[in-house]
């Protein structure tokens, strides 16, 4: 999914948001279902900030904080889903993913160890 589905709709600006709409709406009833079949299945929903095409640069981070909104490379998103889909920690939980060094708006926030 990305940064902007779900709630708090805050995390990306108000323009970014407006033309992502109609996608993150769609995201949103995707995640909506995954919790609500918890009972079923175990998820974990990841929301990645701004997807970079550049090389991984390790620095990516997962967070409970749904307030953060940043950019993360393509490499760094799958290393972050591997560790999470192994991880009993992240089990039914929705995370957003940045690099720590490329967040739009510099910020202390608490970084979930997998």
């Amino acid at each position: 999914t990305s940064i902007g589905a779900g709630n708090p709709k805050d995390p990306p600006p108000p323009q970014v948001y407006e033309t992502l709409k109609p996608i993150l709406e769609a995201k949103e009833k995707a995640e909506d279902y995954l919790m609500k079949n918890h009972g079923k299945m175990e998820y974990v929903i990841i929301r990645p900030g701004g997807l970079q095409s550049d090389p991984e640069t390790k620095t990516g981070v997962l967070t409970e904080d749904t307030s953060i909104c940043g950019a993360i490379t393509r490499g760094d998103v799958a290393q972050l889903v591997y560790k999470a889909c192994f991880s009993a920690a992240a089990k039914n939980k929705v995370y957003s993913a940045v690099d720590k060094a490329q967040l739009y708006q510099p910020k202390d926030f608490e970084i979930s160890e997998l």
